[in-house]
């Protein structure tokens, strides 16, 4: 039987700082700052892409509510790979993939945009005392940031600041917002996809609609499963109820980079993969949400006992399993040897919101299944170089 991947060593606390970061952003400038004088040395032990992705990753939890958080981090990444794939040389690469990381990370959070420089100068300054040519750094330089002005430009055209004027429906059966409270994400559908022809491409069936068997099956199975839930069964609930999935996925990756020894080129085609693959899971995981405003269990049952937060948004289908079945499957390509634990990570995930009482099995299954579509789209895109940069 396989188990979830455990957090260890350096990633597990990196995991912890991420954790805490999240919440207490007043820290999250101060990880940043401490970090921006140990990325150029951990460079020498690692590609620098897992550095700067390291980096990142505190900084993310601020994009507006679950799930937002994949777009920086596809930004990132993307430019990563880019910025890779136009340095020739190791060094050369190395440099451009930093000058890129900065400059888009510095559009993102510009109230640390200093930092991310300082971080840049650091790893040029160790670039010159390996012995790189100026002339070569320069150069490596400007790749870099034509790079990230190239994604910049992207990121401004991508719709993601669009404000959603909508109305929440109503009706017998219809998910209903939180008292005095928008819903959330309800823009994210609009926002332009990496991989994705439209975000209703993969737009499941609708749900069983209240009133039939289908759907007193359904909510009956979630009633039983929150009445005879086990303690362990508790514990994954709000252990993955409070895990940001984005970073979670992300730590995962850099650490079997890590273990497999990957080296630059690889280590950014992973992340691209993963990150892309959660962004667009992502777009349409919410396309289906606001197109069937499908009513969440404890709204249909109010006396369920819902031990987490419950996340402002309808139903169906289930973002934890879009997002973790999304990143399962990409990382489970790359390193085949992982792929049961993988799975298996995802396949808690998504049962964790069945015993937490606020999912459906069918929200977990269906989110699955897009995660896994829109990962396959990303892997081609990615690894084939097609991604679309132009605004």
């Amino acid at each position: 039987m396989t188990t979830p991947l455990r957090r260890t060593g350096r990633g597990g606390a990196l995991a912890l700082a991420a954790s805490l970061l999240l919440a207490a952003p007043a820290v999250a400038q101060h990880d940043v700052a401490r970090a921006r004088t140990t990325v150029a040395d951990d460079a020498a032990h690692g590609p620098i892409t897992v550095h700067w992705n390291a980096l990142a990753r505190p900084l993310v939890g601020g994009h507006g509510g679950t799930g937002m958080a994949t777009r920086p981090l596809a930004l990132l990444s993307v430019a990563q790979q880019v910025a890779s794939l136009e340095a020739k040389a190791p060094q050369a690469r190395e440099v451009a993939v930093a000058a890129a990381s900065a400059g888009v990370l510095a559009y993102l959070y510009p109230a640390e945009a200093s930092h991310f420089r300082d971080a840049l100068r650091a790893q040029r300054t160790a670039a010159a005392r390996a012995g790189m040519d100026a002339a070569v750094a320069a150069s490596a330089d400007s790749i870099g940031r034509a790079v990230a002005a190239r994604v910049i430009a992207r990121a401004k055209a991508d719709r993601s600041d669009a404000a959603w004027r909508g109305t929440v429906p109503t009706g017998t059966g219809l998910w209903t917002s939180a008292a005095g409270a928008a819903p959330v994400g309800a823009s994210w559908a609009g926002i332009r996809p990496w991989v994705l022809t439209a975000p209703e491409q993969f737009r499941p069936a609708a749900p069983p609609a209240v009133g039939t068997r289908a759907f007193a099956a359904d909510l009956a199975e979630v009633q039983q499963a929150v009445r005879h839930r086990t303690p362990a069964q508790l514990a994954s609930a709000r252990k993955w109820a409070e895990a940001p999935m984005a970073g979670y996925w992300n730590e995962v990756a850099t650490e079997l980079i890590a273990r497999g020894g990957l080296a630059e080129p690889k280590a950014a085609e992973v992340l691209a993969a993963l990150n892309v693959a959660l962004m667009d899971a992502n777009i349409a995981c919410f396309d289906a949400k606001y197109a069937y405003w499908s009513i969440r269990p404890s709204q249909a049952d109010t006396t369920l006992d819902v031990p987490v937060m419950l996340p402002n948004f309808p139903a169906y289908p289930s973002g934890h399993a879009c997002l973790s079945a999304a990143a399962a499957e990409v990382l489970g390509a790359f390193f085949p040897a992982q792929r049961d634990t993988l799975d298996a990570t995802a396949q808690e995930v998504a049962d964790s919101r069945l015993y937490a009482g606020v999912h459906y099995r069918l929200d977990n299954d269906v989110g699955m299944e897009i995660g896994r579509k829109v990962a396959r789209l990303a892997m081609v895109a990615v690894t084939q170089g097609t991604l679309e940069l132009a605004p």
